[in-house]
């Protein structure tokens, strides 16, 4: 079932495009990966699916309908936090979920729960201006489940934090998938997407490059990782051999796919030239490479390590 589709979707600001003919469908009950560097119009998508950005151009459904009235109804149906944490530093943990409930029109019943699943009761009488950022993050999350809404999304949600703090939202993250939630995740790290979703969208400059299952892009040609006493002269023979293609070195390894797929063919020209491997091992393309190879850049978006 289609939980959220988009067909189309575009925004101007002038002569900017912020968002160019985006279309995806995101399926109940996956973890669903938005990704693409900063800027990339990741944010301003997800502003129109929460209705504070109109469209210049496209079309959006929720939970089937579409429509101002539709979607302002289907809209309840949804949480999420779009960028920072927003917070009242003076009020405490408790008193800005009670706020948000209120906005909400939820009773005050529905706040404990939720500073329950995020692990802040004990801090929860605390002012958040004392909160650490992982903990703003934990209760931005909180506010987004307040009514338990069926499709959460989340704006890099990880952004900022430290490696501890990035595994304690995955984990939170992960969690809410296995309760039967359809979630949107936002991000510019990788490993994050790899680690957690189930599905991805690759945005790039605001135009949509790629959306599958995660599985299905990390698939494809194989990678074969090449090693030998003298990594210099494997590299140097790797880049003449005709079938060798997205090549790299790292540290003592050398990198390559394949057009052939053949790697005896490989083994049989390096013997050729005197270089004997003493490491040919098949491994499975990462979401860093396919987003690479898709995006020709050698360094859109950050690997997984906190900003």
């Amino acid at each position: 079932m289609s939980i959220l589709s988009v067909a189309g979707l575009t925004k101007r600001y002038g002569k900017l495009t912020a968002v160019d003919d985006v279309t995806f469908d995101v399926h109940s009950g996956q973890v669903f990966g938005f990704l693409g560097p900063n800027g990339s119009g990741k944010t301003t998508t997800i502003g129109m699916v929460f209705g504070i950005v109109t469209p210049t151009a496209g079309h959006l459904t929720l939970f089937g309908s579409d429509g101002p009235r539709a979607l302002a109804q289907s809209r309840r149906r949804v949480g999420g936090t779009l960028e920072q944490p927003s917070l009242y530093p003076y009020l405490t943990g408790r008193q800005n979920l009670h706020l948000v409930a209120q906005i909400k029109r939820l009773d005050d019943s529905h706040v404990a729960p939720a500073l329950k699943a995020v692990d802040l009761l004990a801090a929860a009488d605390r002012k958040t201006k004392g909160y650490s950022l992982g903990m703003k993050q934990r209760l931005a999350l909180a506010a987004a489940m307040l009514g338990d809404p069926e499709l959460l999304i989340f704006d890099e949600p990880t952004n900022g934090l430290d490696p501890e703090g990035m595994q304690e939202i995955r984990e939170l993250i992960l969690k809410l998938s296995r309760s039967g939630r359809t979630i949107v995740l936002c991000t510019h790290l990788l490993a994050e997407v790899e680690r957690v979703c189930t599905h991805v969208a690759i945005l790039k400059q605001g135009r949509l490059l790629r959306c599958g299952a995660v599985a299905e892009l990390t698939t494809g040609a194989p990678v074969f990782r090449l090693r030998t006493d003298n990594p210099l002269t494997l590299w140097e023979a790797v880049c003449k051999y005709p079938p060798a293609r997205q090549m790299r070195r790292e540290h003592e390894a050398v990198y390559t796919e394949l057009a052939d797929s053949d790697p005896a063919l490989l083994c049989k020209y390096l013997a050729g030239l005197g270089i004997y491997l003493a490491e040919l091992s098949n491994q499975r393309a990462t979401l860093e490479e396919t987003f690479l190879r898709l995006t020709g850049s050698s360094g859109a978006a950050d690997s997984g390590a906190a900003p």
